[in-house]
This record gives C-alpha cells, structure tokens and sequence, in this order.
C-alpha cells in the first residue's frame, strides 16, 4: 500500500510541474504575441492570431474528465 501511495504521489507531483510548465510557456507566448502586435502589427497581423481563445475565457476542456467507457472484465 505504501508503495501504491507514493506512486500516486509521484505521479501528482509530475502532473503539477506539468501543468505549471505549461501554464508559464503560454504565459511567455501570450507576452510575445502582445509584443508582437504593439511593435510590428503588419507581422503580428500574418500570425492569425484571434484576439481572445478559448482558454482566455475559460471554455477549456477538463484534462482529468474521466469517461466511462465498455471494457470486458
């Protein structure tokens, strides 16, 4: 049992770090495109970059959504 809890302690622990990298490169790209689009707006244009994405609104969907799916026993 020990060894079952840390494992899943381990694997939570990737999954953050996970979701932090993440969460720091859209950051960081976000950034690049608002500096993109305040000193060359003619390149920032050719991006096709929409002005606000599904994740700036929120209207992401959930990574852990767990479905249930017909497996045989």
């Amino acid at each position: 049992e020990i060894i079952e809890r840390m494992w899943c302690h381990i694997k939570m622990k990737e999954a953050v770090e996970t979701e932090e990298r993440l969460a720091r490169k859209y950051i960081r790209m976000r950034a690049a495109m608002e500096d993109l689009k305040q000193n060359h707006f003619d390149l920032f244009e050719g991006t096709g970059q929409v002005t606000s994405s599904a994740i700036d609104q929120g209207e992401t969907f959930p990574r852990r959504l767990r479905v249930p799916t017909e497996t045989a026993p």
